[in-house]
């Protein structure tokens, strides 16, 4: 019989056993995508609605090479910028790139108490805030003209800087994002 579905359906055997066998690790997926979730929504309301994402940027590092030690940089330059300043139920998000698939990226994740949190393939909503962030950035940024790394590196942290403390923004009240994350910390 399920040959025969498989056959009506135009699906190969092994990989309807393979989708069959995967339950369990969507399931799992399902339910911390849940817990997840419960836990944005339990930040947000015991903030009075005053949770999100203040837009900054507090790490960035510009490499030449895709290799891992671009985002390890970024990745010690936030400890760094933090201080120890990790909330317990923090998350860091990212896509699902080579890089923060990586053992040794999520090593570097969990020894800093982050919880990861990943998009879903070929959802773009969940990292549509980054996406937009780098479409100003490319609409704002003369970076064509840049003649080395260097004169690009100086650049982008112009920009870093720039959009941090300089670029009002309507969604953060009319503040910059440095304004922003003040307001809500003295709100």
């Amino acid at each position: 019989m399920t040959r025969y579905l498989c056959k009506l359906a135009r699906v190969s055997l092994s990989g309807y056993y393979r989708w069959l066998s995967a339950e369990e690790a969507r399931q799992l997926r399902e339910e911390a995508d849940e817990r997840d979730a419960f836990l944005i929504k339990k930040h947000f309301n015991a903030l009075d609605g005053k949770a999100g994402a203040t837009r900054q940027v507090v790490a960035h590092y510009l490499s030449s090479s895709l290799a891992l030690p671009l985002v390890e940089r970024t990745m010690e330059q936030l400890l760094d910028r933090l201080d120890g300043n990790i909330h317990p139920e923090a998350i860091l998000h990212s896509d699902q790139g080579m890089h923060y698939t990586h053992p040794k990226f999520r090593l570097l994740v969990s020894r800093a108490d982050f919880k990861q949190s990943m998009s879903r393939k070929g959802n773009c909503w969940d990292n549509a805030s980054m996406e937009t962030f780098f479409g100003h950035m490319k609409d704002e940024l003369e970076y064509k003209t840049c003649i080395n790394i260097q004169e690009l590196r100086e650049r982008v942290n112009n920009y870093m800087e720039y959009y941090n403390s300089g670029r009002y923004q309507w969604t953060l009240k009319q503040m910059t994002p440095d304004e922003f994350r003040s307001h809500l910390l003295t709100a």
